[in-house]
């Protein structure tokens, strides 16, 4: 007839009473179990919400939707904010936040976790370099080393023998 009255609501409130606390979703064969109080309920509008409340019954709802990503946009049911780590692409979660309905969220609003990995490739690198650096100096002291023993081994017979310090610091014949 057109109107709601308190009596049309009921029905629904007594179905969704029927499925009980949460809701199960197939995300790609990945199954993601929710609260329906409050993680949907705070985002009306919302294609999982409006999913949710449309559904009876305990077996999952199917969404098209990355499974990778998918945790992500629960994140953001459950926290009002998105973190996820270096590895996952900010444009993809803003490309799957919005093909699930969600409100408009803007890529600063996605917090990204520190590059752990390149800090530790940085760290690689650095030490590589160091060793590098560290060897090269051996090598020059081992060829200088061996350059004195040649000068000392054909010094003249009594002539002056002069020690690897001493050629070291300057001194000559």
């Amino acid at each position: 007839d057109g109107q709601e009255g308190p009596e049309a609501k009921r029905p629904r409130i007594a179905a969704l009473a029927d499925t009980g606390p949460t809701v199960k979703f197939n995300v790609g064969g990945r199954i993601f179990e929710v609260l329906r109080e409050p993680t949907l309920s705070l985002h009306p509008g919302t294609l999982l919400h409006c999913l949710a409340e449309e559904h009876t019954g305990d077996d999952p709802i199917f969404v098209e939707a990355n499974p990778d990503l998918f945790q992500y946009m629960l994140d953001f049911f459950r926290h009002r904010k998105i973190s996820i780590p270096r590895t996952v692409s900010k444009a993809a979660v803003l490309r799957e936040a919005a093909k699930l309905g969600l409100p408009r969220i803007s890529s600063e609003e996605i917090e990204q976790e520190p590059d752990k990995l390149g800090n530790m490739v940085n760290f690689r690198r650095r030490l590589l370099k160091a060793h590098r650096d560290s060897c090269r100096k051996t090598q020059a002291e081992f060829l200088a080393d061996g350059a004195i023993a040649i000068i000392l081994e054909t010094a003249p017979p009594g002539g002056r023998i002069l020690h690897k310090e001493d050629i070291a610091n300057g001194l000559v014949l």
